[in-house]
């Protein structure tokens, strides 16, 4: 009675967008199989596992049958949604795909790499620059871990903790005016914003005569 040796296997995994998954967003993972004897090789059968090391959670509980590919091999497919972690805003998550085996093929396995964001959006904020950086036609930096020596500013240099976003900002003082049809806004102005940013001064004209400026900062 011959008794047949399985022969080995060999399994990969690649997701798709490769790059990055943000968060909450769907990465698929495919993961293929091949027979790796140098001669009589075979078509592997049987299921494929997926695990991350990561938070996250893939679709079919992680599990799926391989099918014959036009590539030679056998694959399968699963879609991956990574969890948020804010306080690690950009990780790596390994991924696993395991090979069980069959009768004629040893179990494999195989790993990827996939980048997750976590981007956590906040309700309001403004982008500043330096006032003595805004200038028309001149390349402005509004926000980088060099904000500070990027920027130049009338009221001395920033922080160098302060990245060029500001999660709060003075909102202005509504304009009271009467109703005149000579009431028109006259061209702007550059003023300082937060940390010596840039700010919107609007002067309007009321009945003909300047009035108390609006100003914007951001």
């Amino acid at each position: 009675m011959q008794v047949l040796t399985p022969h080995p296997s060999a399994t990969t995994v690649a997701c798709s967008p490769s790059t990055y998954v943000v968060a909450g967003k769907q990465t698929t993972c495919t993961a293929t199989v091949t027979d790796t004897a140098g001669v009589g090789k075979s078509m592997p059968t049987g299921t494929i596992s997926l695990s991350s090391s990561g938070s996250g959670s893939f679709s079919g509980a992680g599990k799926c049958t391989l099918t014959e590919s036009s590539s030679g091999g056998a694959t399968c497919s699963l879609t991956y949604t990574p969890t948020a972690t804010p306080a690690t805003p950009v990780r790596s998550d390994i991924i696993t795909a395991a090979y069980g085996g069959d009768s004629l093929h040893t179990p494999s396995s195989g790993t990827a790499a996939e980048q997750v964001l976590s981007i956590t959006l906040l309700s309001s904020g403004s982008f500043v620059i330096g006032d003595q950086s805004a200038k028309v036609g001149a390349a402005v930096t509004f926000w980088g871990a060099k904000w500070w020596k990027l920027n130049s500013l009338s009221g001395g240099t920033a922080p160098s903790s302060f990245t060029g976003f500001a999660s709060s900002t003075p909102q202005p003082t509504p304009l009271r005016r009467s109703v005149d049809k000579r009431d028109e806004p006259q061209a702007s102005e550059l003023g300082t914003g937060p940390h010596g940013g840039h700010s919107l001064e609007l002067d309007h004209r009321i009945g003909g005569k300047r009035s108390p400026a609006t100003r914007r900062r951001f």
